[in-house]
């Protein structure tokens, strides 16, 4: 008799370590079964917003469709259950332990899955339903951004459901919200860059012939405060350039030869710098040597954060743009050939 309890007290410890350390397990369980998934392989991805895979997990299915995944460290984020071709978005808050996924492979790309212990997860699941890759209601959109406190759910959604063009105001509020909520998150990064690239394709996209140049106001290596308007009555080329770019110092003695032969007749360069901080030294080592003699030599200092850059939509340097007297753009990154034919034109 007491043999027998002491086996039975000795199998409830047992088992009774069994569940704690189910309880006690670090990082995310992932559990379920998928129809039409028997014998085949599980990906758990994490999504990055500029289109990086990261593969955090994976787990071969039964011949039942049962599967299970184990992962150790977990942020909050936009995830991905993959099975082949076929596979459902995630949003996660990084804090769930458990999350069990039932459903049929068939349906799972239309959020055809239940899902348990993942509150965002059915959050945005709920708000997309079938449509999982068309294009939503805008004002349903802009009202569950308002509303929800998914905040995955909506930096997911800003990014690719609004039109930046004229609801740059809605994406400004998800990245705020995204740095309060998860300061020390990897996407507050890659959100900055996915939306830098929106602004520069959207300001190269309104820079057309024709169009008024968007003004610039920036110091000089002295300090003075030069202002592009201030040049109207003028035909200005508008150089971005840096003293660490080889192609630009190359192209230097081009400007210098065209600024020297139309100088008198109303022609002027309006340089924009790409240095970086701290580099004024050698950006002014870089104007004398090149022989650069016109005043209006321009930067923030800020290599390709630089303001008037993303405002005019530069991604390599050189680029120029020619203003007529008024201002208004005349030609775009013209050659050194083109540029003396828009200047007899212009002056």
């Amino acid at each position: 008799m007491r043999k027998l309890l002491y086996c039975l007290l000795l199998g409830s410890f047992a088992l009774l370590n069994m569940q704690c350390a189910e309880e006690t397990y670090e990082g995310l369980k992932i559990k379920g079964k998928i129809e039409g998934a028997e014998n085949l392989q599980i990906f758990f991805d994490q999504i990055s917003l500029t289109n990086k895979l990261n593969i955090k997990g994976k787990s071969d299915a039964g011949s039942n469709g049962k599967f299970e995944i184990h992962v150790e460290d977990m942020e909050p984020g936009i995830y991905r259950l993959r099975i082949g071709a076929k596979g459902a978005m995630i949003v996660l808050n990084g804090n769930e332990k458990l999350i069990e996924i039932d459903g049929d492979l068939a349906t799972l790309d239309k959020n055809g899955f239940r899902i348990k212990g993942a509150k965002e997860a059915n959050i945005y699941k709920s708000f997309v339903g079938e449509n999982t890759r068309g294009k939503l209601n805008e004002t349903e959109v802009k009202n569950f951004l308002d509303t929800t406190n998914s905040v995955m759910s909506s930096m997911f959604l800003a990014l690719t459901q609004l039109n930046p063009k004229t609801d740059m105001k809605y994406v400004e509020n998800v990245k705020t919200k995204l740095t309060n909520a998860y300061p020390n998150s990897t996407y507050i990064k890659d959100y900055d860059v996915v939306v830098n690239q929106i602004k520069q394709q959207l300001a190269t996209a309104q820079i057309k012939v024709g169009e008024q140049a968007p003004d610039i106001e920036l110091p000089s290596p002295d300090g003075t405060v030069y202002k592009l308007s201030d040049l109207k009555g003028k035909v200005v080329l508008i150089d971005f350039w840096a003293s660490w770019c080889k192609p630009c110092r190359y192209n230097n003695p081009k400007l210098v030869s065209i600024y020297s032969k139309y100088k008198d007749q109303g022609f002027t360069i309006y340089s924009v710098s790409l240095d970086r901080p701290g580099q004024t030294e050698r950006w002014k080592k870089a104007i004398k040597e090149d022989n650069l003699t016109w005043p209006y030599h321009v930067s923030d200092l800020q290599f390709w954060q630089s303001a008037p850059a993303k405002q005019y939509g530069v991604r390599g340097i050189p680029r120029t743009f020619l203003l007529d007297k008024e201002g208004r753009f005349a030609a775009i990154n013209p050659n050194s050939r083109l540029l003396e034919q828009e200047l007899k034109k212009l002056l």
